[in-house]
């Protein structure tokens, strides 16, 4: 397994550091990362945590292919690979327990959409010769279809596939090249957030460089779910007095909910507010 080359949020990376030109689209699905590795007549399956698996009828499908090559892709299982159906996906674990104990597992109906087809010789990332020989031939793997456009065009095709359920969009600079175990600014994820104002119920005490200082706010919506977010607050908030965030509301931006706010992020205070979404 090659250690994966990731992209960053588009928040967080300065305007300064961002490439002109076009960008490959494509819509980012919710999903559990997988790369396969063909290697000859050898082929290898493995999570994002470096956990081997094995489906032996797609392996059967993939010796047939000349070459060796290595795709990233997600398994959505048979969703569609909209926001909330991760959980639905969550098969992997009994593949990797099968592959643990010498059970054989197959792909089935099941599906994985692939977003990298690496040479592994000139580091190209979508590979034309590998692109043609996978596309429509392997049952089970579907190629993300990209679209090119700039980065403001594709902010606003994030917020356009957010609304359609999918989680936003992923943009590949067109001369980025891979780079294992880099996270890089040419390869960046545009999500549209939502937004939420919640009431802060408690305080809890930050570890490490924070401690003595605010770990992260306790907060309610008015259904009765609950959340810590800690993410976002400056070393400023950190150092406020606790019982300054008690009783307020507090807006977060988060990906979705589930029982709980799915990577929520402090955003304000609302002093304008009294009640809670």
């Amino acid at each position: 397994m090659i250690v994966q080359c990731k992209g960053k949020d588009l928040s967080k990376i300065s305007k300064s550091k961002l490439k002109d030109g076009k960008y490959m689209v494509s819509t980012k699905r919710d999903g559990n990362y997988v790369q396969i590795v063909k290697a000859a007549n050898n082929v290898k399956f493995y999570t994002s945590g470096d956990k081997e698996f094995y489906l032996k009828d797609l392996a059967d499908a993939l010796k047939k292919l000349p070459g060796s090559f290595i795709v990233e892709g997600e398994y959505i299982n048979t969703t569609e690979g909209k926001l909330g159906d991760r959980p639905k996906a969550a098969k992997l674990t009994t593949y990797r327990t099968n592959f643990s104990k010498g059970i054989e597992s197959n792909l089935g109906e099941e599906k994985i959409i692939l977003f990298d087809m690496i040479n592994s010789e000139t580091a190209i990332i979508r590979d034309a010769m590998l692109v043609d020989a996978l596309y429509g031939k392997v049952k089970g793997l579907e190629i993300a279809t990209i679209e090119y456009m700039t980065l403001e065009e594709a902010q606003t095709q994030a917020k356009v596939r957010a609304h359609e359920g999918w989680e936003g969009v992923m943009c590949r600079h067109i001369d980025q090249m891979y780079q294992p175990g880099k996270r890089v600014n040419e390869l960046i994820k545009i999500k549209h957030r939502k937004t939420a104002d919640l009431l802060c119920t408690g305080i809890n005490e930050g570890e490490g460089k924070y401690e003595g200082m605010i770990g992260s706010l306790s907060l309610i919506n008015s259904a009765g779910i609950e959340v810590d977010v800690g993410s976002g607050l400056t070393d400023q908030l950190r150092s406020m007095p606790w019982n300054y965030f008690i009783s307020k509301i507090i807006e977060i931006e988060y990906e979705q909910i589930l029982s709980t706010y799915i990577q929520p992020t402090f955003v304000a205070v609302r002093n304008d507010k009294k009640e809670s979404d």
